[in-house]
């Protein structure tokens, strides 16, 4: 025997159907066969799980069809070996062609075959099992399944008797079928129906027989349970028929039993998973039944072959949604933007992912389509508060006072982005003048923001509290780190103005009152300047217009630092212990420089 050669696909039969049928002599048995009206089989080599296994399949092939044709030779003609070999042979191949399931279905009927028998061969621990689909394709009643299993070690010819005892079975219980529809043409349903209950004592579920009584229930109108009954016993049969898993499906419908007919059609689909309009039918309907899982498995069986199948997979991003899987939507949606370009800069499309990101908590998802949103739309003011929201938590200041600041440019008249900018900012602004020299740009920024909200919202609430807030921190570590203390005192009074619901306490007013020691030690040296020149000349009375005002401030200012420590000492006794002296001296010195120079 010729070493086999595994040729799988359509083009390897194909040639077959092109050269073989001029090739191939008609004989004067095959003539006689079909003069006797017999149904032709053709046994094909089944396919082995392991090539090294090829020569045995083709040996138990050859060896099932010479003890088969002995035993059926008056119910059935099996296609020999040698035909079987010479229509290979005329096309280019020799017997070593092993067709795979689509390719045996063709040579079948190049071979005016009536059925065929394919299947599978393994070994388990060295014992030989076959699993094989007898296949009608015309009328001749063999279908259904077989399964055979040797002995250890038992060669292709021992394994073939069992295989063939089996076969003999289908072909008697095949021979009942096919009588069963031949009465059932000529109106003989009890004959027809006596013959099927003949093959299923054979067969409990021969497919063939089943049909019969299928056909012949429709046609003496019998109700929808006994026509699911036998449809039933068709796909229990033979689970590959798309047919009849489709009329069992349609059946169930009409019975109002839509969860048994959605499984009938999935049933279907695994039979002809190419099959589109059924797969998105089976979706649908497992959508209805609220099964929003299987309807995705069905999806992802559609998926596998092509992961980019646009249409697919928007069915699966509306199942997700369907079922509230929001980290199932967002990874869809992420593959749907991969699989179609049009999607770029679709702002219904960031709108979904951006949702069902937010809905999955998945905070990179989130961050990704908000940063792609807003760079494919960046006038889009939606996305740009979208954008800050997931970045207010993210720990990326940079990249929200960007947002901020964009937000805010798109709608001028909002404080919201304003003041959440001068937050970031407050927040960021540190006084430590031993490692950094003070950030006056900082801080002269912070100031025209805070104005610029002044402006925008003087009877906004919460714009006015938080105004107070933004004002009191950084003066708070201006004071503590003793360094612009009029700056720190400006803002002392404005946190103090804004502060309507005393949220700050008197917090101001103890720092504030710090301040002022500060700063006076800053006035004091503008007394001492003023003074000096006055001293030489004492009758100048513009000297000494000019001192006395330098000296009013110096007191005023005393006067208010002492009036807002007293206010504020309850924030922290011990340091106004130690602040409240330094005021009182001033007060004395000021007092003497008055009495002195200002008295009259």
């Amino acid at each position: 025997m010729s070493k086999p050669r595994l040729i799988i696909g359509r083009f390897a039969v194909a040639a077959v159907v092109a050269f073989g049928l001029l090739a191939m002599p008609q004989t004067a048995s095959a003539q006689r066969r079909r003069a006797q009206n017999l149904e032709r089989l053709l046994v094909l080599p089944p396919a082995p799980t392991d090539a090294a296994d090829s020569v045995y399949v083709l040996e138990l092939a050859a060896a099932v069809r010479d003890r088969l044709s002995g035993r059926v030779r008056n119910q059935i003609t099996v296609i020999t070996t040698e035909q079987y070999c010479e229509a290979l042979e005329a096309s280019g191949f020799d017997c070593g062609f092993l067709p795979d399931e689509s390719s045996s279905g063709q040579l079948a009927q190049f071979l005016r075959a009536d059925s065929y028998a394919t299947g599978s061969f393994e070994r388990a621990s060295s014992v030989p099992t076959v699993r094989m689909r007898l296949v009608d394709i015309g009328r001749s009643g063999i279908a259904g399944w077989l399964f055979a299993q040797g002995e250890a070690g038992q060669t292709a010819a021992d394994f073939a008797r069992v295989i063939s005892d089996s076969l003999r079975n289908q072909v008697r219980a095949g021979q009942e079928a096919r009588n069963c529809s031949q009465r059932r043409d000529r109106s003989d349903f009890r004959g027809a129906r006596d013959r099927a209950e003949r093959a299923f004592q054979m067969y409990p579920n021969h497919p063939s027989a089943a049909q019969c009584i299928a056909y012949v229930f429709e046609a003496t109108q019998q109700p929808s349970d006994s026509l699911i009954w036998a449809y039933q016993k068709v796909v229990k049969g033979d689970s590959l028929q798309t047919r009849s898993w489709e009329r069992l499906a349609r059946l169930y419908l009409e019975a109002g039993d839509t969860l048994d007919a959605v499984e009938a059609f999935n049933s279907q689909l695994d039979v002809d998973p190419g099959n589109r309009e059924l797969r998105v039918q089976v979706v649908r309907m497992w959508v209805d039944l609220g099964n929003h899982d299987r309807a995705r498995s069905v999806i992802d069986e559609g998926l596998a072959p092509s992961s980019e199948d646009f249409q697919l997979l928007q069915l699966r991003a509306t199942t997700c949604f369907g079922g509230q899987d929001w980290a199932c939507a967002v990874e869809t949606l992420s593959r749907m933007y991969e699989a179609n370009p049009d999607l770029i800069g679709d702002s219904i499309f960031y709108v979904q992912v951006i949702g069902a990101s937010e809905l999955a908590a998945d905070t990179a998802a989130h961050l990704h389509w908000t940063e792609e949103a807003v760079t494919r739309l960046p006038k889009s003011l939606s996305f740009w508060r979208q954008r800050t929201g997931v970045l207010a938590g993210a720990g990326d200041d940079a990249a929200l006072l960007d947002a901020y600041a964009n937000w805010a440019a798109l709608d001028p008249t909002d404080t919201r982005p304003l003041l959440a900018q001068v937050g970031l900012m407050v927040e960021a602004f540190e006084v430590d003048t031993s490692v950094a020299p003070l950030d006056m740009a900082a801080l002269m920024e912070i100031q025209a923001m805070l104005t610029t909200i002044e402006s925008m919202a003087p009877d906004d609430a919460s714009a006015t509290r938080s105004l107070a807030v933004f004002y009191y921190q950084p003066a708070q570590k201006l004071t503590q780190g003793q360094v612009r203390p009029d700056i720190a005192m400006a803002w002392l009074e404005k946190a103090m103005q804004f502060d309507v619901d005393g949220r700050l306490g008197q917090a101001p007013n103890f720092f504030f009152g710090f301040a002022t020691l500060l700063q006076l030690s800053k006035i004091f040296p503008e007394v001492q300047a003023a003074e000096a020149p006055f001293r030489e000349d004492a009758s100048n009375t513009a000297l000494r217009a000019q001192l006395c005002a330098v000296l009013t401030r110096y007191q005023e200012t005393i006067a208010l630092g002492i009036q807002r420590m007293e206010l504020g000492q309850s924030v922290s006794p011990e340091a106004a212990a130690q602040i409240m002296p330094g005021l009182r001296q001033h007060e004395g010195i000021a007092g003497q420089y008055s009495a002195a120079y200002c008295a009259n």
